[in-house]
Formats: structure tokens, sequence, C-alpha cells
């Protein structure tokens, strides 16, 4: 009798207690690929945190990494969101920018973030330094939107 209600209460406790809790897995992967004129090109990937339905929130990260024509990455620009859905509505609750350099002669001149709606956006500006003068200037922008039922594009 006492394994039983231990049992019932081991049970009642992880209906409770899980739908709360959230996994964190990279269950969503895109990638676009842009190619620009100067022999360079843009891949855009969308990471997805996925946590369980019933907390009706998404996380995920929108990154742009821009590829020189030797195929190195010399700088990108990732926005990070953390959304909330109703399944009639959506909205960006946090928006944060995050940018890398790796290019030995490219350095970021500027970067924010900012949420609006449904989109969580980063705007960043990286310069191509030759002789320790400015020769090349980029912006970029990286949109994550979230849709009414949770999809994040």
């Amino acid at each position: 009798m006492i394994n039983i209600k231990k049992t019932i209460i081991i049970l009642l406790c992880v209906v409770f207690i899980f739908p709360h809790t959230s996994i964190n897995i990279n269950a969503l992967e895109n990638n676009e690929i842009e190619y620009l004129d100067n022999g360079y090109y843009i891949i855009t990937t969308i990471n997805e945190e996925t946590v369980l339905k019933s907390t009706k929130t998404k996380t995920g990260t929108k990154t742009k990494k821009f590829y020189n024509s030797n195929n190195q990455v010399i700088w990108s620009v990732s926005v990070h969101g953390t959304f909330t859905y109703t399944g009639n509505s959506s909205k960006c609750t946090a928006a944060t920018v995050s940018t890398t350099c790796p290019g030995s002669t490219w350095r970021i001149i500027s970067s924010n973030a900012s949420k609006s709606g449904n989109k969580a956006i980063a705007n960043a500006v990286a310069g191509q330094y030759i002789g320790g003068q400015l020769s090349y200037k980029v912006s970029a922008s990286v949109t994550l939107t979230c849709s009414v039922s949770g999809k994040l594009s």
C-alpha cells in the first residue's frame, strides 16, 4: 500500500513539474546562402532552443556569417531573441546582439539590438582596415521573427 502511494505521488509530481521544465536542444537549423559580386558570400543560420509547448515560449538565434573567397569567416553578427506566443499573437520579450571578427584585417565598428512586436533585430557594421586605414565598410541587419504558432524565421 505504501509503495502504491509513493508511486502515485511520484507520478503526480512528474505530471505537474515536467510540463514547466525546459529542454534546451538545437532543434532547428536552417541555412540560407547569399553570393556577393566580389566572390564573398553570406550564410544565414537559425538555431532554435526548444522548450516544451506548454510554456508558449521560444528562444533562438539567427546568425549571418560573412565569408571571403577563400571560404574563411571574416565576421558575423547574431541576434538572440526570446518570444512568447499564444496562437493569436506573438511578442519579442528580449533581444541581444553578438558579433565575431576572426578576419585579421576586419573589425566590428558598431552593433546594437532592438525588439519590435514579434521581431528581434540586430544591426552591425564591420570594416576592413588596410595599413591602419578603413578601406571597406559593410552593414548587416539580422531579424528573427516568431509566428503566432511559435515558428521562428
